[in-house]
């Protein structure tokens, strides 16, 4: 029997199933290939369309920040990609407000570990 593959490693090796078209990646830090290597940066190596913008939850992207502490926007070092914080000061942080979501396609989603 061969081993399962996780959804990261199918989209980077057939990047055709979003075919050209504007995504965005919901994840953290703990979003990595079995190799360690941020699915963000593979994803976007991957040739898959322009990676639009990326949304952080709790903890920030790189899950640096504090415990009930607000993240800001930022922009991402690996990537370029505007970094959309999905955890500020208030209930209406919790969820990307619709102008965030309204110039995707696709929005790709890591489920938490």
């Amino acid at each position: 029997m061969g081993r399962v593959q996780t959804g990261l490693e199918v989209l980077a090796a057939k990047p055709e199933l979003v075919g050209g078209r504007r995504w965005a990646l919901l994840a953290n830090q703990a979003a990595v290939t079995a190799e360690l290597e941020p699915a963000r940066r593979v994803l976007a190596a991957a040739g898959i369309g322009p990676l639009v913008r990326l949304f952080a939850p709790e903890h920030g992207l790189d899950g640096v920040a504090q415990d009930m502490e607000a993240v800001g926007d930022a922009r991402d070092p690996l990537t370029g990609a505007q970094v959309r914080s999905l955890y500020g000061r208030d209930a209406e942080s919790l969820a990307p407000a619709p102008r965030a979501l309204a110039d995707l396609e696709v929005v790709a989603v890591d489920p938490p570990h």
